[in-house]
C-alpha cells in the first residue's frame, strides 16, 4: 500500500472524449469506480489509455454510480 504523497500526478487526455483530466497513479479517483470484469475487459480492449472522470463513470457498474 502506498502511503499520503506517494502517487504520480501526470496530466492526461481522455482517449474517449479528449477532456484533460489529473492522474494520481497510486492512488488515483480511478480506484473508486466499481467496474465489472466484463467492463473492463471490454474497456481495455476498447482503449490504449486512460478515461475521464465523467467517461469512466458512464461505464460504471449501475448500482454503485
Amino acid at each position: 500500500m502506498s502511503e499520503p504523497g506517494d502517487e504520480i500526478v501526470r496530466e492526461k487526455r481522455c482517449v474517449a472524449c479528449g477532456e484533460p483530466f489529473t492522474c494520481y497513479a497510486g492512488g488515483c479517483w480511478c480506484d473508486t469506480v466499481s467496474l465489472t470484469a466484463e467492463t473492463q475487459a471490454r474497456l481495455l480492449v476498447q482503449y490504449t489509455d486512460c478515461l475521464c472522470p465523467t467517461c469512466l463513470r458512464q461505464q460504471a457498474s449501475p448500482d454503485v454510480r
